[in-house]
């Protein structure tokens, strides 16, 4: 199925110019409603300091590192009747102890939206720019971290768009581009890339308790000037089920098909369920995906998740979570395939209205080839919130 040009991915003007589009677009729909309109402004600052055993999760040598991090994060939001634009950025400053696994970094995000409300439904449109260390891309792609001065760059331009049909339908319609690089791109290791996808789902709600969809999509990836690019299509469905006040029940199921580099056909689907107390919430997630990969192409991966907090004040709250990942080879992208395991805990506590702490801890294990490497790392956070002003 060839579609290629109905998605703007091979047009550099077009991904040059993303940031600076919605920007001006923001500002040209302020500008006739600034009078009208309600400003409100966040800022937060958060410091940190963790012990990480062997940050690069490596099987041969272990490079423990102390991590020091500051990161300032400001936002502001401007609301009318039915508009909201918003723009947030944040610096993450990081120092590490051991500079032969981690290097000192600086890591700017920005993003900016717009969000418009109208009787029957809701539209926006949101820019992102995020850059920030390839150390996870590494990881599931190789299981090795083995370059530690590579940057990953993300330029992302996303709309969607929320119909309410009558009482029963409603359709909801998202798409998204990304312009993602790397500083250093690598044959069989990561590679940067566009990417774009579009998709729709249809909503029936059958009673107070029972939400069922139809969903379709399409979606292409194209290594720069690599490799041939991928094409996917893609059909599925599901279902959402409030059980009681309590237990939320899911179940999805979706079949694709791949051409171009990559070419098959398979599915993929998941089923959750969330369980709510007075003071605990428990969640779970058995999942099959297909996921773009930071190596230019799409990556399958059969994962569960788990989830627990607990509230033991309004001042205070624990919490615990698990994941298993695996990613399954595929030597056509050359991926190798490999396990990925993380289990997290963590203590808040609220110290005012502007101030809080955090103690984590994570335990993390990678299979890989015959080899096997862990990580385990203590942190404590600090952050000031100014809340809204």
């Amino acid at each position: 199925m060839k579609i290629k040009k109905q998605l703007p991915i091979r047009h550099p003007r077009y991904n040059k110019s993303v940031l600076h589009l919605l920007s001006g677009l923001t500002c040209i729909l302020l500008l006739p409603q600034a009078n009208a309109a309600e400003v409100t402004k966040r800022a937060m600052l958060t410091t940190g300091l963790i012990y990480d055993s062997n940050p690069a999760v490596s099987s041969i040598q272990k490079n423990p590192a102390w991590i020091f991090s500051l990161i300032p994060y400001l936002r502001v939001d401007v609301t009318s009747e039915v508009n909201q634009w918003f723009l947030d950025g944040s610096f993450d400053i990081e120092r590490p102890s051991n500079q032969t696994v981690l290097i000192n970094r600086e890591d700017p995000t920005l993003n900016a939206g717009w969000n418009h409300t109208y009787e029957t439904g809701s539209f926006g449109i949101n820019a992102n720019f995020t850059q920030g260390t390839t150390l996870n891309s590494q990881l599931t792609t190789t299981g090795q971290f083995t370059q530690n001065n590579n940057t990953q760059t993300t330029r992302e331009l996303a709309a969607n768009w929320q119909q309410t049909i009558n009482s029963k339908w409603s359709a909801l319609t998202n798409a998204v581009y990304d312009n993602v690089s790397f500083s250093i791109s690598t044959p069989g290791g990561l590679a940067s890339y566009k990417f774009g996808d579009i998709g729709s789902k249809l909503i029936y709600t059958n009673s107070e308790k029972l939400d069922t969809y139809v969903q379709l999509g399409y979606a292409q990836i194209n290594p720069n000037e690599t490799f041939e690019s991928t094409e996917k299509v893609r059909l599925g469905g599901g279902a959402d089920y409030n059980v009681n006040e309590n237990l939320t029940l899911g179940a999805n199921a979706e079949i694709y098909d791949l051409s171009g580099r990559q070419s098959y056909t398979s599915w993929d689907g998941g089923i959750n369920a969330k369980y709510t107390l007075q003071r605990a919430s428990y969640s779970s997630a058995l999942v099959r995906q297909i996921k773009v990969s930071p190596n230019g192409g799409f990556q399958k991966t059969d994962g569960l998740i788990l989830g627990w907090a607990y509230a033991r004040s309004e001042l205070d709250q624990f919490g615990a979570d698990y994941s298993f990942n695996k990613y399954i080879k595929d030597a056509t992208i050359g991926l190798d395939g490999l396990d990925y395991q993380q289990l997290g805990a963590f203590y808040e506590r609220s110290l005012s209205n502007h101030w809080k702490t955090r103690l984590s801890t994570t335990f993390r294990k990678i299979d890989s080839l015959g080899k096997s490497g862990n990580s385990e790392a203590i942190g404590v956070t600090l952050v000031y919130d100014t809340l809204k002003f």
